[in-house]
């Protein structure tokens, strides 16, 4: 697309993926995310296409859980109220 940026600011990618920019600069700096130093070094670009592998390479598939069962007494409070009303009012 013409329309996408080829490179950005640290700040910048932080806003777009929900990190804070010190994130950014340590991931950087650990090697984890490519970056590039422009105008005689005093600017800092992180290339799109590094900015995506990185977030590739990072992501987790959450594991398969099996769903957590309630106890019995938190399950259906209402219904077994009206269960125990009912079953009271037939011995009567």
């Amino acid at each position: 697309m013409a329309s996408e940026r080829l490179a950005y600011r640290p700040a910048e990618l932080a806003a777009m993926v929900g990190l804070s920019a010190k994130a950014i600069y340590r991931a950087i700096e650990r090697g984890e995310l490519r970056a590039a130093k422009i105008a005689n070094g005093s600017r800092l670009l992180i290339p799109a296409e590094a900015a995506e592998s990185w977030l590739l390479a990072n992501s987790v598939v959450p594991a398969e859980r099996p769903l957590a069962r309630r106890s019995s007494r938190h399950r259906r409070p209402l219904a077994e109220a009206l269960s125990r009303i009912e079953t009271e009012a037939g011995d009567d």
